[in-house]
């Protein structure tokens, strides 16, 4: 059995560093399946051995062609991008080391993607950072993966993601949430309230610079605007730059 040191505790650099290696698995992977196109790359960090998953390309792409379908009880079409490509991470992972702690992360589809790795091996997973990741389990599955991993899986949203927001009806989100508002601020596991009043406060902002002239629908078609801009881990990194520390 495979058990090691799990953190426990948000840090703001490691998560910096996380979306940093999640931006490099858009362009650095060595794991594809010729199948699916899920890829991933994993790495000997020296302390550490990290697991990172590529995201979507294009988020509206992500949104209009994902199958929203369940597998018991888990998104079929992540689900299966996984499976393409779980035997040789896992092959890789033990490769650099069974006994170093191990990161997994992952942007967009790549954060779900990074997510059912936990939730596969969740003994071997030491800590969990997702960026704008969607939703992947329902209500039940979800249950069992905060059970045995919510304490060390952090799942950090930009403002008003739309793809972070999605799939909707039956899917549940897992891990702990970390907001990154548009007040330039870091909330952890925020209320309803919370997001509600970041949401309505970034959606304002786009319409005064008028770039959201038709309000939510124009920004649902334009991946420059609000929602779906917030979705690129570009600006994850960037938001995390600002973030306002004492």
């Amino acid at each position: 059995m495979r058990l090691l040191p799990v953190m426990t505790e948000f840090s703001l650099p490691f998560a910096q560093a996380a979306a940093g290696w999640s931006a490099e698995a858009y362009t650095r992977c060595d794991i594809r399946s010729e199948r699916t196109g899920a890829s991933a790359r994993v790495w000997d960090a020296g302390a550490a051995t990290v697991a990172e998953f590529k995201g979507s390309s294009e988020p509206l792409d992500f949104l209009h062609d994902a199958e929203f379908w369940k597998e018991d009880g888990v998104h079929a079409g992540f689900l299966d991008d996984y499976q393409s490509i779980a035997a040789p991470v896992w092959h890789a992972v033990e490769r650099y080391g069974a006994n170093k702690p191990l990161i997994l992360t992952g942007h967009s589809l790549g954060g779900a993607l990074a997510t059912l790795a936990a939730f596969h091996r969740p003994l071997w997973t030491s800590a969990l950072y997702t960026f704008g990741c969607p939703r992947v389990f329902n209500g039940t599955k979800a249950g069992m993966f905060d059970a045995c991993l919510r304490n060390r899986a952090w799942r950090v949203v930009h403002e008003e993601d739309i793809v972070a927001r999605s799939p909707w009806l039956g899917y549940r989100h897992v891990g702990q949430h970390v907001l990154l508002d548009s007040y330039g601020s870091l909330e952890i596991n925020p209320g309803l309230g919370s997001t509600v009043k970041s949401d309505f406060h970034g959606v304002w902002e786009a319409v005064e610079r008028g770039g959201v002239g038709l309000g939510w629908a124009k920004a649902l078609l334009r991946k420059n605007e609000a929602l779906i801009g917030d979705h690129f881990i570009q600006g994850y990194i960037a938001a995390m730059e600002r973030i306002k520390t004492p």
